[in-house]
């Protein structure tokens, strides 16, 4: 074996180490999260209706969700001082990944801007949703159908 050749495979080997170490370490968490149950009854289930906390209120332009197609939603946010506000989704019957959109302000306490939620398998789904001006969040639910 040449010295290039027995140097390309301690360094496959280094790489093969590294990649099992983290894979090993990382499952833990994906157990955790995996196994981590929501409880959407008490929570808000965001429609055309609006979700309302103390002075926060949220709404969307339509009752449900159709997957790969856009839905507005309104966010009015008093006393925030953000340019804009953070939403992150999660599937609840199903890992859909944590999709993340951005609401802007368009108007002094208001900020507008469109969730895309990818396809999925079954008919319907229902989403937990966090909004977050970057100093307090707040916690909703809506439903998702093909």
């Amino acid at each position: 074996m040449s010295k290039q050749q027995a140097i390309l495979s301690k360094l496959g080997l280094v790489v093969i180490v590294f990649v099992l170490g983290y894979g090993l370490a990382e499952i833990p968490n994906l157990l955790e999260r995996h196994n981590e149950t929501v409880d959407t009854e008490s929570l808000c289930h965001m429609t055309t209706s609006e979700c309302r906390w103390d002075t926060t209120s949220a709404a969307l332009a339509q009752d449900v969700v159709k997957a790969m197609q856009p839905t507005m939603m309104t966010v009015t946010w008093p006393n925030t001082d953000a340019d804009h506000i953070k939403v992150s989704l999660k599937g609840v019957e199903m890992e859909m990944g944590e999709p993340r959109f951005v609401l802007n302000r368009t108007q002094e306490n208001t900020f507008t801007g469109d969730l895309l939620l990818p396809v999925c398998t079954s008919d319907a789904m229902t989403w937990v949703g966090e909004i977050n001006d970057g100093h307090s969040s707040h916690t909703f639910k809506l439903s998702m159908e093909r």
